[in-house]
Formats: structure tokens, sequence, C-alpha cells
């Protein structure tokens, strides 16, 4: 585990360092990046390879796998770019491994605490350079405009392990720390999704009677109704600080033509309705979208028809209720408030279904974390860690 962070730790630092969304503009070549995150599939796939626990009872990965698999079969059959099925089969592949990782290797409570805190520690890397690209981006206007931040994500993703710290003190300065940079991105995307995977949180934390049902304490109401209050004070204050830019940002009329989406939307779709029913049905490629539309389609449901065809899309669709179905399981098995297992694979579901209606979940680097932290919840070494510690209370 501690070569696999070590490579990543030099791929997130060159990535950082050369990053449009950190340096606002991307000036420095970034094959290291590449080369990086190269050896860290290769490293994760031989500990696949290795492992000969192949079988896919896991129904959310299985759907990602066949999802792998089709996009593999488009891009063979229409002859996609190199860099277009690198970047994305490549990111595809690195998930579902580090997926199969965290839900395998990651078998022990030793382990499972060794990752919260690494994944600490990258969190606290991220604010510095989240802190470095609020700063770049305002030299860069000059003031004339809000800076709206993509780093906001590279925060969010860290949100599932900051819930699993058990020390309140610092679960609550993280959590607040990484709210707050959220709320001054004023990325609308981010912000939705940060509360929504709270809410999601918070409700599978309800308590359980046996044979009484569930009930939410009186302590979680109170807990509730402050995060709550915090959070729109929070969001009171930066929005008067900004001179009204956060409300802006949620108005109807911007929330509707305040930016390109509704133009990339109508190319991506006029495109797919001037292709023979055969293009229609299998895509046009990964990476097809840039080469075609100039931009990612900012819709994964709309990419993955745009690039994968009808076939693709269904296979996103059924991945993504594969995934609720697992979710379902893991959570009815381990119902205790106290254990963070149903929770964390919850919220990264929502992550990856809210972040791809807003822009792009599973063909982001940053997803990563996300799908780490889901492949944890399938190890019982989560529940374990779990137990022993409310034992310790």
């Amino acid at each position: 585990m501690l070569v696999i962070y070590a490579v990543y730790f030099l791929y997130y630092f060159a990535d950082m360092a050369t990053s449009a969304n950190t340096m606002v503009k991307q000036t420095e070549s970034r094959t290291e990046v590449h080369i990086f995150l190269i050896a860290l599939i290769l490293l994760l796939g031989v500990f696949y390879l290795f492992q000969l626990k192949w079988k896919l009872d896991d129904p959310f990965r299985l759907g990602f796998f066949l999802m792998i698999v089709w996009c593999v079969i488009t891009d063979f059959i229409v002859g996609a770019s190199f860099w277009g099925i690198a970047t994305h089969v490549g990111l595809l592949v690195l998930f579902y491994l580090i997926y199969y990782f965290g839900g395998h290797y990651i078998n022990t409570p030793n382990r499972y605490r060794l990752v919260l805190v690494l994944e600490c520690v990258l969190w606290a890397v991220t604010m510095y350079y989240a802190v470095q690209a609020y700063i770049n981006f305002n030299e860069y206007h000059d003031g004339d405009r809000d800076s709206v931040l993509n780093m906001a994500y590279n925060v969010l993703v860290f949100v599932p392990f900051l819930l699993q710290i058990k020390n309140r003190p610092i679960k609550i300065t993280t959590l607040v720390i990484s709210a707050a940079y959220i709320i001054v991105s004023l990325k609308r995307g981010a912000i939705i999704t940060f509360v929504v995977m709270m809410v999601v949180y918070f409700w599978l934390s309800r308590k359980h009677n046996k044979g009484k049902g569930v009930r939410i304490t009186k302590k979680q109401t109170c807990l509730l109704i402050i995060g709550v209050a915090a959070f729109c004070i929070a969001a009171g204050i930066v929005d008067n600080k900004l001179g009204g830019a956060l409300s802006k940002r949620f108005s109807l009329e911007s929330l509707m033509f305040g930016s390109t989406r509704g133009d990339l939307y109508a190319a991506a779709w006029k495109n797919i309705t001037n292709r023979s029913f055969f293009s229609v049905l299998i895509g046009t490629g990964s990476g097809s979208s840039l080469s075609i539309i100039g931009s990612g389609v900012h819709n994964e449901l709309l990419e993955f028809l745009f690039s994968y065809g009808m076939i693709g899309m269904l296979l996103y669709v059924v991945t993504l209720i594969a995934g609720i179905r697992r979710g379902r399981q893991i959570y009815k098995a381990n119902n205790d408030q106290y254990l963070p297992k149903g929770k964390v694979y919850a919220m990264g579901l929502v992550y990856m279904i809210l972040v791809g209606l807003f822009g792009s979940a599973v063909f982001s680097h940053m997803f990563f974390h996300i799908m780490l932290a889901m492949g944890m919840a399938n190890s019982p070494a989560m529940q374990e860690a779990g137990r022993s510690s409310q034992d310790g209370q």
C-alpha cells in the first residue's frame, strides 16, 4: 500500500504543479503526470492479476467491468485515437482497480487506519494547492470578475474519508474548512453535491433499534440544525463579501443560461441525431466529443451516448443501478449507526450521480478517491475498526 501511495503522491504533486485548475493556465508539460498514472495502473494491475479472485459477485463492479469492455470494443471498431483511449479507458481501468484494491487489500483495521491517515495527508496537500489556486485566479482576474474554482471537486472527494475520522475536533475542523472552501469556490455542482452527500450521511446515521424500526435521536437532530445553520450563515457571509456573487450563481437565469452547458448539450445532440443508426448504437469512441464539438459534454449520460452509443449509455445507467443495489446490500448488512460502510458507499454514489449530471465524475482523475472509499466499504476492515472504536467508547 505504501508503494501505491508513494506513486500516487508523485502523480499528485506533478498534477497540481501543472494543472490549469491551480495554475490558471497549463504552461508546463504533463508528461510526468501521465507516466505516474501509467505506473499506478500497472502496480494495481499486478496486484489484481496475482489475487486470482476475479469473481464478479459485486453487481457494481460487474457493471463497471462490462462498461469498460464495451468502451474498448467501441474504440476498436471506430479506431479511436491513442490519447482518447488512454485518457478515458485508462481512467476507467484505474478506478476499477482501485475499487478492487480497496475491498481486497485494505482488509485489516491497521490497513484501514493507515489509509485514513494517508488520505488526510492528501487532503492537507490539496487544501494547500486549493488556497494557491484561489490566490492565482484572483491575481489573474485582478478583481474584475469572480473566480469559479474547479479545485472544489478536489476537496470534495475527501469528505467521505474525513467523516470517518474518530477524533471529533479534527473531523469537525477538516469538514468546516472543506465546506468553507467549497462555498468560496462558487462551484454550483460541488456545493449541491456536498449538501446532498451530507444529508445522505445524516439520514443513514439514524439509530436502529431491534424490533422498533429506525429513529433519529435528539442529538442527531441538534447536530443537523447546527450544521444547516452554520452552512447557511457561512454561505451568507461569503455571498455578502463577494457582492452577491454566490446568490447570482444560483439565480434562475444563471442556472439556465449562465454557462456553456446548454450550447454543449445542443451541439452534442445535433451531432447524435445526424448519425447513422449504427453510429448512434456504438458511438464515436473515446475522446471524440473533444475533437468533434471542442469539449467534453459535461453530462456523463450524454457523454456516454455520444462516445459509446446507446449501448454505452445503457451500461452506464445499469452500473449506477447496480451501485444502488450494492449500497443497499452493504447498508442492510451493517446498519449500526456507528459503522460507516453503508454511508460511505452511498456518499460515493451521490458524488458519481450528481457530479456526472453537472460535469464529469468517471472521466476525472479525482474520482480515484471516491472509488477507493467505495471499495473500502466492501471490506470487513471498516466494520471491525468501527466496532472497536465503539467498544473503546
